[in-house]
């Protein structure tokens, strides 16, 4: 849990390929810890294969957010947002409105809201950097859970 908070989640946000990398290489002592257990009865073959599917469960959480923060959107749809909008800013010009305070506003409140819009489309596209970001919360959350378990079980 440490590791995604403190390492994986600024790579995430940096595209540190390294970081992530390594980050990654701490799931496969588990993996191989998992594949060695000896299965003696049915109760251990059930542990085993539930062990087996949380883990899976974990490595495929993991891929998402992977996914989530390799992903982006494609450079033409950037460019034919951008270029759209700057379009229709632009042909505002070619309005013809006789009082000039009143296309002014109406040009400002226009090219207010195209570039509102295309900040939040690109805070957007970076699920774990920016503004709006994939939370961490639920991670806190859950290692605050687990710390605490640990130390109700040791205090036993």
């Amino acid at each position: 849990m440490d590791s995604v908070l403190e390492v994986e989640w600024p790579a995430l946000a940096c595209g540190d390929e390294v970081a992530l990398e390594s980050s990654g290489e701490l799931l496969e002592p588990l993996w191989n810890t998992l594949h060695s257990v000896p299965l003696e009865n049915d109760c251990h073959r059930a542990l085993h294969t539930e062990a087996l599917a949380r883990f899976n469960d974990l490595a495929d959480a993991r891929n998402a957010r992977l996914a989530s923060a390799r992903t982006h959107m494609p450079l033409a749809l950037t460019l034919l947002l951008y270029f759209g909008g700057f379009s229709l800013v632009g042909s505002m010009g070619l309005v013809a409105i006789e009082n000039f305070w009143i296309h002014a506003v109406i040009t400002a409140s226009l090219a207010s809201a195209v570039s509102h819009l295309l900040y939040v489309v690109a805070d957007l596209d970076d699920a774990f950097d920016g503004d709006w970001q994939v939370p961490r919360e639920p991670f806190e959350r859950a290692r605050r859970f687990i710390a605490k378990r640990i130390v109700n079980n040791g205090s036993r």
